[in-house]
């Protein structure tokens, strides 16, 4: 309610709708964003955000987030979007965000992406009838309200069937009798009564077209041979330099990437609790991977004792769809104090192997 109040007297309509339709701010975002990715809305939700941030950061008033701690630890990737948006209004109109106002434009950011998740888990559908026309709407509005989790990507009759690509398209639903090639069908009315509506159902279910249970994504990018143990290191910064080595070596990373890792932890420091998860530009990744290693004392890392450090190397190659199972089994991890617990008792490189690939398993 506080946040909202000072975001209210911050912002007035005019202003507001004056800063929403500024072509060139919303060009830099888009271009801040590039890599990140956005939509409408997004451009909108940051353009209100940032302008009564620059009024209030201006006037010298920053705002609090009680929230800033688990937004920088289970939202990671839009964190760090926050972070180049605050970057470059630091370097080019001197405004400078802490992790509190980082973690506001994170949540926006966040929302984007649960946006774009939502999208990506539909399944691509075509509607078809005799002519494409009235039958086919009706249709396609039952199935609309019955089926959210149904993209209907084109309404067509039967002689756009035969024109039309079906790449992509896994079900077809048709008020004609049809048989394609290599795709489900099934026939329906165009009322769509309920027995048709539970046939739907059974069909998406239990076919091919159903989606498959999440595949471990974590277990892919941890190498046996970027597991270590029994660490002497105490400074968290000489352990950035000596993992980011590591990678190198291992060819998985470019040089630079240490100095990358540690100017990440200067903006803000990625330790929580227990662990820390150091990560540098994509641009310095060669191929995706996650090194992991055990200190032999925990040692300062920020405000927290750290005693166990995954080092994330992602490229910016990897899509939505495979980043989100990599963190689902890392947060299963993390989150688990017991887990995180099995871990640090390691003793050898390979023990702790076998344990994060069982707590990967285990947590799925």
């Amino acid at each position: 309610i506080g946040y909202i109040q000072i975001h209210l007297i911050d912002s007035s309509p005019n202003n507001l709708n004056i800063q929403i339709t500024d072509q060139k701010f919303v060009n830099t975002l888009k271009e801040i964003l590039s890599v990140f990715g956005y939509d409408h809305e997004l451009l909108v939700g940051l353009s209100v955000h940032l302008f009564s941030a620059f009024n209030r950061l201006k006037a010298g008033a920053t705002i609090t987030n009680p929230y800033t701690l688990s937004i920088k630890e289970n939202y990671t990737r839009a964190f760090d979007a926050g972070i180049e948006i605050a970057k470059y209004y630091k370097l080019k109109n001197s405004i400078e965000m802490n992790d509190d106002e980082i973690a506001y434009l994170a949540l926006h950011l966040e929302a984007y992406l649960e946006r774009m998740r939502a999208e990506s888990q539909q399944l691509d559908i075509v509607l078809v009838c005799s002519t494409g026309l009235g039958s086919a709407q009706l249709l396609a509005a039952k199935i609309r309200k019955e089926f959210p989790d149904l993209k209907i990507n084109g309404i067509w009759s039967v002689n756009d069937l035969r024109e039309k690509s079906l790449a992509g398209i896994v079900l077809v639903i048709s008020t004609i009798e049809i048989n394609i090639e290599g795709i489900r069908t099934i026939q329906v009315s165009p009322i769509l009564r309920r027995e048709e509506i539970e046939g739907i159902k059974n069909t998406i279910k239990n076919s091919h077209i159903s989606r498959q249970s999440q595949q471990h994504g974590l277990d892919k990018l941890i190498q046996k041979k970027l597991v270590f143990t029994d660490i002497a290191i105490t400074d968290f910064i000489e352990l950035i330099k000596w993992m980011s080595h590591q990678l190198y070596l291992m060819g998985y990373a470019k040089k630079g990437i240490a100095e990358s890792a540690i100017k990440r932890e200067q903006l803000s420091k990625t330790s929580f609790k227990d662990y820390a998860v150091p990560h540098a530009q994509p641009e310095f990744i060669m191929k995706p991977v996650v090194a992991v290693c055990i200190l032999r004392q925990p040692i300062e890392w920020g405000a927290n004792l750290v005693s166990i450090v995954f080092f994330f190397g992602m490229t910016d190659t990897l899509s939505q769809k495979e980043i989100d199972p990599i963190f689902d089994d890392f947060y299963k991890i993390v989150n688990s104090q017991r887990s995180l617990d099995s871990l640090i008792k390691a003793k050898t490189n390979h023990d702790l192997f076998i344990r994060l690939i069982g707590e990967i398993e285990n947590d799925n």
